[in-house]
């Protein structure tokens, strides 16, 4: 009724009047209805949480493999949701990557896969979260899965519920320096990517409904990150404040863009884990001299996954604050100008007051 541009009105009469001849003692109104589905948790209930120790804390998740059946089977999403590779090109011919389906990555992994098989690449988002002053657990991290096979236009939207609470991860008080507090993140991760990792991707896939009506074998391949820097930096098991997909020295970090840094290579997690295996001084200092935590890396084992590429832009931190920043840097200059602070600050002045501000 709502996708025929029904009225308030109208809906509150129609169900007034019973459904299907039989009248409707829980709900006769719209707000009424709505009120009953606002408190249902969709699909997923509370039973869905188990409790995992992790360190010194409990670590709350759901199991992953019920997660991403919910939004690959979700019927409002069918329309924004694709299930194969697509090549798009403009008027002129060229060939535009706008979306992940259009790229050479989702070709190059769609024929590593049997015949007729669905890609599933999933992409996880997590920051940091204030929760309570007045608790010891005051922070945590909320982890966020989202398949790529949403459209990104619509997949962005809060409001259309594209993802889904998979764990609240604990945060430690330990110094990170000591490297207490990567393992327990990673710890955490692996207990809750365990049921996709070292999924064999020539194997048989996950039969699952998708959201055209039609059954899928699905296989899930993690693609993409989104979190902060020093979030990535836990994930890549580097040493704070280095770059976690090239090797480039802390030294020469922020070098302009008209001079290129000769010798970096990207991060290759093959190398690093065969180094690892060999276990001998000279690989141990190699590892340490390139910033990574001599340690075995979860991610490492996932089936075409590079968690060195994982990370991605995000538009908040590198965009909006970045600009915002260089914005005010610029205007904090200019107005430490002699005469210029005045000219700024006598309109202002003149604004009258107003309660609340």
């Amino acid at each position: 009724m709502l996708r025929l541009g029904s009225t308030k009105g109208a809906i509150d009469e129609y169900l007034k009047c019973g459904l299907n001849d039989d009248r409707c003692t829980s709900f006769q109104t719209a707000d009424a209805l709505w009120s009953l589905f606002q408190p249902v948790e969709r699909a997923l209930g509370p039973p869905s949480w188990s409790a995992f120790p992790c360190g010194s804390r409990t670590l709350y998740s759901r199991n992953i493999l019920h997660c991403v059946p919910l939004l690959l089977s979700h019927f409002p999403l069918a329309d924004h949701m694709v299930f194969g590779p697509e090549r798009l090109f403009d008027s002129t011919g060229r060939r535009e990557d706008n979306e992940i389906h259009t790229v050479y990555w989702w070709w190059n992994t769609q024929e590593l896969m049997p015949r007729g098989e669905t890609v599933v690449p999933l992409l996880f988002a997590y920051d940091q979260t204030h929760l309570i002053n007045l608790a010891r657990e005051k922070t945590a991290w909320p982890v966020y899965p989202s398949i790529c096979n949403l459209t990104k236009d619509f997949g962005r939207q809060c409001s259309k519920c594209a993802c889904v609470l998979v764990a609240i991860l604990p945060i430690s008080q330990n110094n990170p320096k000591d490297g207490k507090m990567h393992r327990s993140w990673c710890d955490a991760i692996e207990h809750i990517l365990k049921p996709i990792a070292e999924r064999d991707i020539a194997g048989l896939g996950y039969e699952w409904d998708c959201a055209d009506g039609k059954i899928g074998r699905c296989y899930l391949i993690l693609v993409a990150w989104i979190a902060d820097h020093q979030e990535h930096v836990i994930l890549a098991r580097i040493i704070n404040r280095l770059c976690p997909i090239c090797e480039i020295p802390q030294t020469k970090i922020g070098h302009k863009l008209s001079i290129r840094v000769v010798g970096v290579k990207d991060r290759d997690p093959k190398s690093y884990q065969q180094a690892l295996e060999r276990g001998n001084s000279a690989d141990a200092e190699y590892l340490g001299s390139i910033g990574l935590q001599v340690e075995k890396n979860s991610f490492w084992r996932f089936p075409l996954c590079n968690v060195y590429r994982l990370w991605q832009p995000e538009g908040f931190h590198l965009l909006h604050l970045g600009i915002l920043t260089t914005i005010m840097d610029w205007l904090v200059r200019y107005l430490q100008q002699p005469k210029v602070l005045g000219r700024f600050n006598d309109p202002l002045k003149l604004i009258q007051p107003y309660p609340g501000l």
